[in-house]
């Protein structure tokens, strides 16, 4: 057994000019080797060519059937060289059997006879080469498999295995961009322009997952793995004054990679995913201030009072954001669904369908929220809210809602909520006290709400299924009376 220590794959690549290059180099027993391996008469003392990339994990894919190659031809030379010839048995086959054809996957075909092996594409030949004899060996595995040059080659090769799985997720990350920023048909909608940027962070996302998973296929990853990828990748852009600060960059690169395996997967006859397993994750836990297992505890009086009394501490969206929050009780993500508002008027009617009273109340728009049934829903703005002013005294609600309410994103509006209410002594860790405090403060003072059904509609609970559960099911103001309740 030789004593040399084998060159891994990364020993045959480098850089020149920023450019990944692979070399072989062949002393001449080696020489001699690769021309009975191939069937040659004669072989370079070194093989050089570009890689054509400045990447190196995307150098060492596009190297590895050349180095799987060279790993074979290193193992048929120590075989061949052995003094023992205990390895296996020797002998030659055809490059390519003879009066045999074989079609590639892009049409060519392969025509062999005894000296030449021809290439036809589209009826014309359009390359020779000649048909040799080469060298194979039939090995004694139990012989040679402790053998560097043995597990050399099969490392090579599972390497490559690796590597043509892994090409398929380059793959499908080309065909989303392709088809999210690529040509278009005459007579269909322009698509976006492609931004340098994505299209980076795409790819940059694809390799982050690569390096974080040791090459894992996309198709093989778990919850657990891409929550931990998402964790290292914030971490990874972090600062000591601003943990979160490459959250942003993080989400979209891993919306992007959402949105290409959705792409893939809507093509189920090739595509290898089951699911996305990247798909909806759950940005609020890589918040520094989510606990697991822990509920917060409602907001007091006081606690709300001591908002109100600060409000200078934060900016107008964040306090809006607190307001709308503790006087609603709708979700930081119901909240941030919110993009028009509209004035209803409607007619109270009672048992004998006399006219009662007209109520003109300023409804908003829940788009989406985290309860299936009861996410999507119109609720009328409380009294509360109507009346709450900002700091300079104007009206703390815009005129009219055209638009996003809250543009910032959702996971750090909180977390600059909750940090500044700890600054002013509201949040705490023990009882534990967050921004969502003050929904269950909500819940609270709605106990006294005798409507079930309304309450849970305003709070966005589901049980059993009710007749009223549909976009806008109760009126505005049957809502309004139990949702003033809550305050602010």
């Amino acid at each position: 057994m030789s004593s040399r220590k084998p060159r891994g794959e990364r020993d045959y690549i480098y850089a020149r000019g920023g450019v990944f290059y692979l070399r072989f180099q062949y002393p001449p027993a080696l020489r001699q080797s690769a021309c009975e391996y191939y069937g040659r008469e004669e072989w370079p003392p070194e093989e050089a060519r570009s890689l054509g990339t400045k990447n190196r994990v995307e150098a060492e894919a596009k190297a590895a059937p050349y180095i799987a190659r060279h790993k074979a031809l290193l193992l048929y030379h120590a075989a061949r060289t052995d003094p023992d010839k205990r390895w296996g048995e020797f002998s030659q086959v055809w490059q390519m059997e003879p009066n045999t054809t074989t079609t590639l996957g892009d049409g060519t075909l392969l025509v062999a006879n005894e000296t030449h092996i021809m290439r036809v594409k589209d009826g014309k030949v359009v390359s020779t080469e000649p048909n040799r004899m080469r060298g194979v060996v039939l090995l004694d595995r139990a012989a040679v498999e402790n053998e560097p040059a043995y597990i050399e080659a099969q490392r090579a090769q599972d390497n490559l295995r690796r590597t043509l799985v892994r090409d398929y997720d380059a793959e499908m990350i080309e065909t989303y961009l392709d088809g999210r920023f690529g040509p278009c048909a005459p007579g269909t909608a322009k698509r976006p322009r492609p931004d340098k940027g994505d299209v980076a962070l795409v790819r940059s996302t694809l390799e982050a997952w690569r390096a974080h998973s040791g090459g894992k296929h996309l198709k093989d990853a778990n919850r657990q793995e891409v929550a931990a990828f998402i964790r290292t990748e914030i971490d990874n852009r972090a600062t000591p004054d601003k943990p979160l600060a490459g959250l942003e960059r993080v989400k979209k690169g891993v919306k992007f990679l959402i949105a290409a395996i959705n792409n893939d997967i809507e093509d189920r006859a090739r595509s290898r995913f089951a699911h996305n397993p990247f798909a909806n994750p759950n940005w609020e836990i890589y918040d520094r201030d989510y606990v697991p297992g822990r509920k917060p505890v409602p907001f007091s009086e006081e606690d709300i009072r001591a908002i109100k009394a600060n409000a200078t501490v934060f900016s107008r969206e964040e306090y809006l954001m607190v307001a709308m929050h503790c006087a609603t009780s709708v979700r930081p993500r119901g909240l941030s669904s919110i993009t028009r508002d509209e004035w209803v008027e409607e007619a109270e009617h009672d048992t004998e369908a006399r006219l009662v009273a007209l109520h003109r109340n300023r409804v908003f728009y829940v788009e989406t929220d985290k309860d299936a049934v009861y996410g999507k829903r119109r609720l009328p703005l409380p009294e509360a809210l109507l009346k709450a002013t900002w700091v300079d005294g104007s009206p703390l609600l815009p005129p009219v809602i055209q638009g996003p309410l809250f543009p910032t994103d959702r996971t750090v509006l909180n977390r600059e909520i909750n940090e500044k209410l700890r600054r002013i002594g509201v949040a705490t860790d023990d009882p534990l006290k967050r921004l969502y405090s003050g929904r269950h403060r909500a819940r609270q003072r709605m106990n006294a709400c005798n409507h079930d059904q309304i309450r849970r509609y305003i709070m966005g609970h589901s049980h059993e299924r009710d007749p009223h559960d549909t976009y806008g099911g109760y009126r505005a103001f049957e809502v309004k009376r139990w949702i003033d309740i809550i305050g602010f």
